[in-house]
C-alpha cells in the first residue's frame, strides 16, 4: 500500500466480516488510524463508491503511461 490508501471500507460499509487481504507494516514510521462502522458513515455518508471509483479511475490515469500526461480537466 502507499500513503492515503485505505483497507477495511467493504466491511464498514456492509456491516458484514469481509476479508479481502492482510496488511502488513514493515516501516516503523507507518501511522494507522482507526474507525468504528458509525464513525466512518458519518464521515463518508452514502458517498463510498464515488469515492472508490473516483480513486481507481484517479489511480489508473496516473498510471497510466499516454493518461498521465493528460491536463487536469
Amino acid at each position: 500500500m502507499e500513503s492515503g490508501q485505505t483497507f477495511g471500507e467493504q466491511a464498514l460499509e456492509s456491516g458484514e466480516m469481509i476479508r479481502g487481504g492482510t496488511i502488513q507494516v514493515k516501516s516503523e514510521t507507518a501511522v494507522v488510524l482507526s474507525l468504528d462502522r458509525e464513525s466512518f458513515q458519518r464521515v463518508v455518508g452514502n458517498n463510498l463508491m464515488d469515492i472508490i471509483n473516483t480513486n481507481v479511475l484517479t489511480w489508473a490515469i496516473k498510471s497510466d503511461d499516454i493518461l498521465k500526461h493528460l491536463s487536469k480537466l
